[in-house]
């Protein structure tokens, strides 16, 4: 049976595709929305915040809202917007998540229930009404952003990490069951990436330093993640589907845990 026509351009194109992304305030959310503009695809920014949605969204004049992803509602309300704006949702990308850095044994209630919001809940959301999004349009790709904490141990990681290794596991489930739908299911695992949120919990030069030269590849910027991202939700990954993929620049590969918080 000879294999399918083989041009990488048209592969690399989303020229006329529509995403939906959670989580454009910033960082790795902000490249993926640019990415997928660059690609040719239709966006629509959905963030907590209306500014910092409708700021993502100016790059390619795209729609917006302002939205809480943990909330069913909310995440249908999205969906239904981006219908109506395209006609129908070819891919999903959910960059949502918050860490916090203490022992298992001290983190409280409420603050298990904010790391389970916060980094599992809304992607059951954008998997589930997603998933049906993609599939009734024939097909598409769903992303979300998971984390190297997921996948091995790290002091004072555990509780976020275990919200994380939970996420995984649904990716990998719900690949299995979208995919006789052609909807694959992935995510990424960035490992230190120097975005707003961890240069706020690492604001010391040196220990940025320490990391480069710890790590294999060094630490990674958003954008090495929001490139991943767009390899997944391309044509040219048209036979990735339930994988974790590692953006840690070879951090897994590496025995000792370097003491950076």
């Amino acid at each position: 049976m000879p294999d399918q026509e083989y041009d990488v351009k048209k592969l690399w194109s989303l020229e006329g595709r529509n995403f939906v992304v959670l989580g454009t305030g910033s960082g790795i959310g902000a490249h993926v929305v640019d990415g997928l503009h660059q690609l040719g695809a239709n966006v629509f920014c959905a963030s907590a915040s209306e500014k910092t949605a409708k700021k993502a969204a100016a790059i390619g004049n795209f729609p917006y809202a302002a939205a809480d992803a943990t909330k069913k509602e909310d995440v249908e309300r999205v969906f239904a917007q981006a219908k109506a704006q395209f006609g129908c949702v070819n891919g999903v990308v959910d960059v949502i998540g918050k860490a916090i850095n203490q022992p298992v044994v001290e983190t409280g209630e409420d603050e298990w229930q904010m790391l389970y919001e916060m980094n599992l809940k809304h992607q059951i959301w954008a998997i589930s009404i997603g998933g049906k999004a993609c599939a009734e349009a024939g097909g598409g790709s769903i992303v979300c952003i998971s984390s190297m904490s997921g996948v091995w141990c790290y002091p004072n990681q555990g509780a976020y990490g275990t919200y994380k290794a939970g996420l995984n596991h649904l990716v990998k489930s719900a690949s299995l069951e979208l995919c006789r739908k052609n909807v694959r299911v992935n995510a990424v695992a960035p490992g230190f990436t120097r975005n707003e949120r961890l240069s706020s919990l690492i604001p010391d030069e040196k220990k940025w330093e320490s990391l480069a030269d710890f790590l294999p590849c060094g630490y990674s910027y958003p954008s090495d993640v929001a490139n991943v991202v767009l390899f997944l939700s391309s044509p040219l990954a048209g036979h990735v589907n339930g994988q974790i993929i590692s953006t840690d620049g070879g951090q897994g590969l590496t025995a000792p845990v370097l003491d950076v918080f």
